[in-house]
């Protein structure tokens, strides 16, 4: 096995387990001192990993004893969201393959996003199943961006946590019906929420009233500038 950070060491896990296989016949070759990759180790471990890769650890002591570390479990995420079409990357197991697994964050997983450390666990446990023909399925990931529970919460913190436009209303529609227990909890006491509902339908309907008048507008507008070109 190539690579000791955590999907490395997850692979390890699951031949063990899983496959039965004995520790002593698993070799994980790495070059750096650390296990675990960048998810262990100090800050100057930490540091010493990103300059090899970088190919300047000549220079790390000096760079060490200039840098102050602040460790943190979630590092600046940018290129697994970099734009990429199907096929970008590649599979844990590649089509045709029979003693190859590829593992960590940049390997395609069917309905995952590729995002923490999570993502190279899985990429091993399906390598390590699908090469050693394992009857075990690794665990679906649960479809929550489908949940509208998910999505409604969601919806309300793109809203600094407040009810968005049309919650209440909702709230009222679907009050003691099966749905009910879908909606998450108004913040307002019992008593106030008739004056919120009230307030908010008021709005709604503002709202509405100006897209109307935007439109019938935008209309008028374009009326004109057609009977202007005719005239012409």
């Amino acid at each position: 096995m190539i690579g000791c950070g955590i999907g490395g060491l997850a692979a390890a896990f699951y031949l063990i387990r899983d496959a039965q296989m004995p520790a002593a016949n698993i070799t994980i070759l790495e070059e750096m001192d650390i296990e675990g990759g960048s998810m262990d180790g100090t800050g100057k471990e930490i540091l010493a990993e990103l300059w090899y890769h970088l190919g300047i650890s000549d220079q790390l002591e000096a760079v060490v004893a200039n840098t102050k570390i602040r460790l943190a479990l979630m590092p600046y995420i940018t290129a697994q969201f970099m734009t990429r079409a199907a096929g970008d990357r590649p599979h844990a197991v590649p089509e045709g393959c029979t003693n190859l697994g590829l593992i960590g964050q940049f390997v395609e997983i069917r309905n995952d996003i590729i995002f923490t450390m999570e993502a190279s666990i899985r990429t091993a446990r399906i390598g390590v199943y699908k090469l050693l023909n394992i009857p075990k399925q690794v665990p679906d990931i649960n479809p929550t961006q489908y949940d509208i529970r998910h999505m409604l919460k969601g919806a309300r913190a793109l809203n600094s946590g407040k009810p968005f436009i049309g919650e209440r209303l909702l709230h009222r529609l679907l009050d003691k019906t099966y749905f009910s227990h879908v909606l998450p909890p108004l913040p307002e006491a019992e008593d106030s929420k008739q004056t919120r509902f009230e307030e908010e339908m008021h709005e709604l309907l503002g709202k509405g009233n100006a897209a109307l008048q935007t439109l019938g507008d935008w209309i008028t507008n374009l009326r004109e500038s057609f009977s202007n070109n005719i005239k012409k």
